[in-house]
C-alpha cells in the first residue's frame, strides 16, 4: 500500500512540473517571438526574403537578355547547355560520389568486424576497438572535404538561379557535405 501512495505522489508531481514547464516554455516562444519582430522592425528587415533579393552570380557568363519578371539585362545560358552538363558531368560525379561512400561504409564494417576479432583472439585492450571508429571519422572528415570542392566547382558550373529552382542534383551532394 505504501509503495502505491508514493508512486502516485510521485506521477502527481510528475504532472505537475511537466504542466510548469510546459507553460513557461509557452511563454517564453511568445516573449521571444515579439521580441524578434521588435528587433526586426527596428532593424527595416521585417518581412525581407533573402533569396527574393538575390542577384545573379557576377562570375556567371552568358548572353545578356531583357528579363521578362525585372525588365533589366541578365545572363543567360542555353538550356540544352545545362542539361548537357547536368546529365554527362553532374550525375556521374554524384554517382561515383555516393559509390565512393558506400565502398569507404563497406570496407569500414569489414575492418570494424576483423578488428574487433583481431582484438578479441589476442586478448588486447577493450579500448583499442575503437581504432577503426577513429579511422573512419578521420576518412568521413576527408571525403567531407573533397565532397564539398567538388559541389563548389559543380555550383560554379550552373546559374544560381537553377539551384535555387531545380535543386535535385546538386542539393543532395551539397547536403551530404554538409556545408550548404
Amino acid at each position: 500500500m505504501l509503495p502505491y501512495i508514493l508512486l502516485q505522489q510521485l506521477n502527481e508531481d510528475f504532472l505537475a512540473q511537466a504542466c510548469k514547464i510546459k507553460y513557461w516554455f509557452s511563454i517564453y516562444l511568445e516573449a521571444w517571438k515579439r521580441y524578434s519582430s521588435e528587433l526586426a522592425y527596428k532593424w527595416g528587415t521585417l518581412d525581407q526574403r533573402h533569396e527574393l533579393l538575390m542577384e545573379p552570380r557576377p562570375l556567371y557568363s552568358g548572353n545578356l537578355v531583357v528579363s521578362p519578371v525585372t525588365g533589366r539585362l541578365e545572363p543567360t545560358y542555353p538550356s540544352w547547355k545545362r542539361h548537357v552538363f547536368r546529365y554527362f558531368v553532374s550525375v556521374p560525379i554524384i554517382a561515383l560520389c555516393l559509390l565512393v561512400v558506400l565502398s569507404v561504409m563497406i570496407a569500414s564494417l569489414k575492418v570494424q568486424d576483423w578488428w574487433d576479432k583481431y582484438i578479441q583472439n589476442g586478448g588486447y585492450y577493450f579500448w583499442l576497438s575503437y581504432v577503426p571508429k577513429v579511422l573512419l571519422a578521420v576518412i568521413i572528415t576527408l571525403l567531407d572535404e573533397a565532397y564539398y570542392k567538388v559541389a563548389l566547382w559543380l555550383n560554379d558550373m550552373v546559374s544560381i538561379r537553377q539551384l535555387i529552382f531545380f535543386p535535385l542534383l546538386h542539393r543532395i551532394l551539397l547536403a551530404r557535405s554538409g556545408k550548404t
